[in-house]
């Protein structure tokens, strides 16, 4: 890892980790989490993260560092406004809101 190269400590946590509790489906460290507080993305419609650039096609790896690196500003609410188009253009989301809808009719 490069930051080690530089004589700083440093762990990458890959987005699938060994830590993983299939009974709380969950691990100790939540990478959406780690990537909202860093600035890099907001929590959108469809539960994933989306970045400005790249929307929700991102795969998240966590580095945790000594090293003094610049860090965007934590994003606390969701960017999408009143957009809704990972919900719309989600099969499995289609369905479950058609579902939910008959319920409450």
């Amino acid at each position: 890892m490069l930051l080690k190269e530089r004589d700083f400590e440093a762990v990458a946590l890959e987005p699938m980790t060994e830590e993983f509790d299939e009974v709380r489906l969950g691990a100790g460290l939540s990478h959406k989490i780690a990537a909202t507080l860093s600035g890099t993305g907001w929590i959108g419609r469809n539960a994933l993260v989306i970045t400005k650039p790249f929307g929700s096609a991102v795969w998240l790896t966590t580095a945790l560092t000594d090293a003094p690196l610049e860090t965007g500003m934590p994003v606390d609410e969701s960017q999408c406004g009143s957009c809704a188009a990972c919900v719309e253009s989600c099969p499995w989301t289609r369905k479950y809101i058609k579902r939910a809808a008959r319920r409450k009719l």
